[in-house]
């Protein structure tokens, strides 16, 4: 044990020691504490406790080689860390006002983002202790589309087992979990635990007390009251690193550990009649949980009916793929529930968190166009309120402040809120002229940054992706100032933005070049991180750059790829998000294997609508501690609202692929209350024996200057006065105005 922990124990320049204990947290130790900590987790090791979580996680402890997706190990090369690689799928949930989200992994096992411990549900069974991490085959989790509600079933011959978990507030924010089982005749004595636990999905070993207060059903873990009880339980026993994993034979109401493995379990008989209770959940780290009457019923029905309103609330969508509307229902919901969240990070940041950014970017790009932008509004101001003047930027600055103003501008550029512009363009100009000035003292800019803000990227150099965000950053506050008549200052960033795409257009032809079909291939001209290059054209359009070479270079990609999702080494999966931002470019150039790409991850989610940051390609199971992405929920959504249509500056494009199955007879679309740089576009599509219909329902605040349809056969568009036929393509029209309906005829 000893001679493969110290394999990961990595010497850094400064000659200090430390170990990767998950991908985002670094221990560092002196010289003098290595050997002491080494022993500590030899010892630790030993414990049955630890034996056990172990047994549940399949905790591998290794130093990470570089392995090909076809050996199907999927192990990150760097840098080397403890990690977690099998159960970390989960479900995130949230009372939608708390920054603090429940989190519900595959097994039912429940704790929170901050929290050091978590509750697991087993059952004994005739003096059978069985726990549903052991026998997966038999767990069944879904999230409720239209309610927001997780359950989690356990259905074996001798018991059956819900558990559904919903919000709630009352002197805290706090879930609220209600469990229900009942036995099989063939079961004498069944009792229901519920054991709260020393480890959580990325972490072990934090639990120095437990104390359960019977009088107040309240159980208090390191002295802080987390968790409350409907009933209290019939009997409690625990343990910890001396007395042993729980054994149900030590009784007490209170552990402790100095080791930080504290556990305990109350016991619930499960008579005839079965047994139902409910336990309420601390979503916050500051308040204390209080002892209060709940009425179970009004407070579910009460989340419920807050959750139908806020779904009900901006784009409504009508398609005939069911699995479709259900995607954009829960997309709606899993951004609305890490708002307040979102919030708390951003002003705790230290402004050099670039994946929060990004990440706060991409949640923007989706709430502005499902139409929530009052929620939308509020993270920007948060933003806004992080900007200051520096006497000195940094590489970190200028990828954070390039983030703010994209995000900015996409909002302005939807809610076209003129006033609010004004009031800010002051703190736009003070980070978009640092990142001006950074690039002017950095010139030539990719030989002077030996970093880059890729999250999986361990090289020290800048990744073109860097580029294109700070181009799209100089080419949205260019097109600010404009719309404030500030004409000298367009001009500046606009050259300084067509420069830098000049650049770009020369890297992409280069790489072009290099692989075409008279050359050998030479897969070391790309890198793993290669399809970043994309985002030249979505997200972060950058129009001067030309659309054949982009659709050039998404084929060049599936050449280095082999195939899509996109295979990350380091990471040691598939980057969902980076496939779905993929999968919306190709989308965008019509490649129908954007369409494989959608349905191979949303198939994968299932029912609990939940996808991964990093997947494995072959257990289709999440290999990182993002379980339930809120920034891949986003990719999802603005995929779909893409699929029906999609706002560039020069055209509106309806149905960049169509679906043969939303123009069948019989069949209606209807888009309703969607916000795109037009205004609000409202359309509705009637499929009859003789006729594709597409009715433009009220006018949007600005008439585009052209359309595109696109349909997924021949036709024949009848012509009216309301608009002018500019291009017939056969499949695909472009028309100018606004008509009342287009009649296209089937042949």
């Amino acid at each position: 044990m000893i001679s493969k922990f110290k394999k990961i124990i990595n010497k850094r320049k400064d000659n200090s020691f430390g170990l990767f204990c998950n991908e985002r947290e670094f221990v560092l130790f002196d010289n003098s504490k290595v050997k002491t900590y080494i022993h500590e987790y030899n010892n630790f090791f030993k414990n049955y406790l630890l034996f056990q979580a172990y047994h549940h996680f399949r905790w591998p402890l290794w130093l990470m080689s570089a392995l090909n997706e076809f050996h199907r190990d999927f192990s990150p090369i760097t840098p080397p860390f403890l990690k977690n690689i099998y159960h970390t799928d989960y479900v995130s949930f949230s009372n939608f006002l708390s920054k603090t989200n429940l989190i519900i992994d595959q097994s039912g096992m429940i704790t929170t983002d901050i929290s050091k411990w978590s509750i697991e549900t087993w059952f004994l069974c005739d003096d059978v202790l069985v726990c549903p991490q052991k026998m997966m085959e038999n767990v069944v989790q879904r999230r409720d589309e239209e309610t927001g509600i997780i359950s989690t079933t356990v259905k074996t011959n001798y018991f059956t087992f819900l558990s559904e978990v919903f919000g709630a507030r009352t002197n805290v924010d706090e879930a609220v979990i209600t469990f229900t089982c009942q036995s099989s005749q063939t079961v004498k004595h069944l009792f229901l635990v519920l054991a709260i636990r020393p480890y959580t999905l990325d972490s072990i070993g934090d639990v120095h007390s437990i104390e359960y207060k019977n009088s107040h059903k309240i159980i208090s873990i390191n002295n802080f009251d987390a968790i409350a009880l409907g009933i209290s339980p019939k009997e409690v026993y625990v343990g910890n690193s001396q007395l042993g994993d729980i054994n149900f034979k030590n009784k007490s109401n209170k552990v402790y550990c100095q080791n930080g493995m504290a556990t305990i379990a109350f016991m619930y008989p499960v008579k005839k009649e079965g047994v139902t209770f409910y336990i309420r959940v601390n979503l916050t780290e500051d308040k204390p949980l209080k002892s209060v009457s709940i009425n179970l019923e009004s407070i579910k029905k009460d989340f419920c009916e807050y959750l139908s309103r806020m779904r009900e609330k901006g784009i409504r969508i009508n398609l005939p793929n069911t699995p479709i509307t259900h995607w954009l229902a829960i997309s709606k919901l899993k951004l609305l529930e890490v708002i307040s969240k979102i919030i708390f990070e951003i002003k705790n940041a230290n402004n050099t968190d670039s994946q929060l950014f990004q990440y706060t970017h991409i949640v923007l790009m989706a709430l502005t166009r499902m139409g929530y932008f009052e929620e939308a509004l509020a993270i920007m101001n948060s933003l806004l309120a992080t900007v200051v003047s520096r006497k000195e930027t940094k590489f970190c600055d200028v990828i954070v402040n390039s983030y703010l103003i994209s995000a900015f501008s996409d909002y302005f550029i939807l809610s076209r809120d003129t006033e609010y512009l004004s009031q800010n363009i002051e703190k736009i100009r003070i980070i978009a002229q640092e990142i001006l000035n950074f690039m002017k003292k950095t010139e030539p800019f990719k030989k002077n940054i030996a970093q880059n803000s890729l999250a999986h990227n361990y090289l020290p150099q800048i990744h073109y992706y860097d580029l294109i965000l700070i181009t799209h950053a100089f080419s949205q506050y260019g097109y600010l100032c404009r719309t404030l008549g500030l004409f000298g200052e367009e001009n500046t960033f606009k050259k300084e933005a067509e420069t830098l795409c000049q650049q770009l257009t020369l890297h992409l032809n280069h790489l072009i070049a290099m692989h075409n079909d008279e050359q050998p291939y030479e897969p070391c001209a790309l890198d793993e991180h290669a399809a970043y290059l994309l985002c030249c054209y979505y997200p972060f359009y950058l129009e001067k750059i030309p659309q054949n070479i982009i659709a050039q270079y998404a084929q060049l990609l599936e050449k280095f790829y082999k195939k899509y999702p996109i295979f990350i080494y380091s990471s040691g999966g598939w980057d969902v998000f980076l496939s779905m931002m993929v999968a919306n470019n190709l989308l965008l150039l019509g490649n129908n294997t954007s369409i494989d790409v959608f349905n191979l991850f949303t198939n994968a989610a299932g029912t609990r609508y939940a996808l991964p940051e990093i997947m494995n390609p072959h257990t289709f199971k999440g290999i990182s501690k993002t379980g339930d992405s809120s920034s891949v929920a986003a990719s999802i959504f603005l995929f779909i609202r893409n699929s029906l249509f999609h706002d560039k500056p020069e055209r509106l494009e309806l149905f960049p692929i169509p679906h043969d199955e939303w123009f069948r007879p019989k069949v209606e679309i209807e888009v309703r209350n969607a916000p795109s740089r037009f205004g609000k576009i409202n359309f509705k599509v009637i499929n009859t024996e003789n006729e594709v219909q597409i009715y433009f329902l009220e006018l949007p605040k600005f008439i585009p200057p052209d359309i595109l349809i696109h349909l997924p056969f021949s036709t024949k568009l009848k012509p009216a006065d309301d608009f002018v036929l500019k291009k017939d393509f056969g499949k695909s029209f472009i028309i100018n105005g606004w008509p009342s309906v287009l009649q296209f005829l089937r042949k």
